[in-house]
């Protein structure tokens, strides 16, 4: 859709006729084979008899293209020209569409569905699905005044460390 390259990975079953397809998004800065567990799901619903295709999005991976065009509106450009090649190289049922997100695949695929209602089900699989910095938890990503001190620090310093509580090495 772009004019770009996209590294992407197609699982077809056996059986011929109409298929369902399932279209997958991987997380921030992940693969599309999502550590192995996307390969395994691929695998899985094609012994389904369920097509499925997933790809690297902007700067992951195997992908092309630099990391500064990974965000959500190229992201799911990335999506249609999926589903536009499985719809033309594929007898895929148009009505038995579905989508499974990765953490922010998550969020790629609720906005991806809101956008195409046709899509039948969705899968997330602990989406990034907060609002900006509003996390609903007890996360300092969501309190405006650090977030704000933050801010200044990166602007005088040019950058802020953020200590992630999952990674006990920082």
């Amino acid at each position: 859709k772009r004019g770009t390259e996209i590294p992407c990975t197609v699982v077809l079953p056996d059986k011929g006729g109409k298929l369902p397809l399932v279209l997958m998004a991987h997380g921030f800065c992940a693969t599309r084979h999502e550590n192995g567990t996307f390969t395994m799901l691929a695998e899985k619903l094609a012994e389904a008899g369920i097509a499925s295709i997933r790809c690297d999005f902007p700067g992951c991976n195997d992908s092309t293209e630099s990391h500064e065009f990974n965000n959500l509106e190229n992201n799911m450009d990335n999506l249609d020209s999926l589903l536009e090649y499985m719809k033309e190289y594929c007898d895929i049922d148009e009505f038995r569409v579905g989508m499974v997100g990765y953490s922010m695949g998550g969020k790629v695929v609720l906005h991806y569905t809101k956008r195409h209602p046709e899509i039948g089900v969705m899968g997330l699989w602990a989406p990034a699905a907060m609002n900006g910095l509003e996390t609903g938890s007890d996360s300092d990503l969501g309190d405006p005044v650090k977030t704000s001190a933050w801010y200044e620090t990166a602007q005088r310093d040019g950058v802020y460390l953020y200590h992630n509580s999952f990674d006990d090495r920082i």
